[in-house]
């Protein structure tokens, strides 16, 4: 077993243990808040970045529903092109050609 070695510590000691304590503690705590200002610039960056993707989705989902208005749907199309062609025998046929 160890002997335990009685001490006598004064109170100034003591302060100065506490002191010094204190002082790492704080320098312990200013890198941890040094750290987290670093992940607080990233998550803003984050941020920024879905902010941009999200209103670029928006921007392509108008786009996208936008287009059923300036074009007509392939089925359409094969339906305008068949009237067309039995138009276009008639017209052929009266014609002679």
């Amino acid at each position: 077993m160890k002997k335990i070695v009685k001490k006598d510590i004064s109170m100034r000691d003591l302060a100065g243990m506490i002191e010094s304590l204190a002082q790492s503690t704080a320098k312990g705590f200013a890198s941890v808040d040094k750290r987290f200002e670093q992940v607080d610039k990233r998550f803003e960056k984050v941020e920024n970045e879905i902010k941009e993707v999200k209103e670029l989705v928006q921007v392509t989902r108008h786009e996208m529903l936008d287009i059923g208005d300036r074009f007509i749907s392939r089925m359409e199309f094969d339906s305008l092109l068949i009237r067309f062609n039995k138009i276009e025998q008639k017209v052929m046929s009266k014609s002679g050609k």
